[in-house]
């Protein structure tokens, strides 16, 4: 079985801020990184220094973005795919009603 490359997928807030990764020290953004990486996705067994570098990668090719919560004050880090396709159905929805 193929590991998927889609390790970075979480859901957009109306009141996120993206943040580009390179805005945080050095520190901020591998503790942001592993603290992610450390959740479990459900996909296959990888170290933790494998999943840290496969989001580090997305960041870095625009696959994924760190969003800041207005709200909450908390960040996440959310797939461009995912985040996309929830504000297509924000929009949808905005039209609907």
């Amino acid at each position: 079985m193929r590991c998927q490359e889609s390790v970075v997928m979480s859901g957009q807030n109306e009141n996120g801020v993206i943040v580009p990764y390179q805005n945080l020290s050095d520190d901020a953004l591998q503790g942001l990184i592993e603290e992610y990486a450390s959740r479990d996705h459900g996909y296959c067994e990888l170290t933790m220094g494998q999943r840290a570098a496969q989001v580090k990668r997305r960041l870095q090719h625009g696959e994924a973005v760190i969003v800041f919560d207005t709200k909450t004050e908390t960040a996440n880090i959310v797939s461009t795919d995912e985040r996309n396709k929830d504000a297509s159905a924000s929009e949808s929805d905005k039209k609907t009603i």
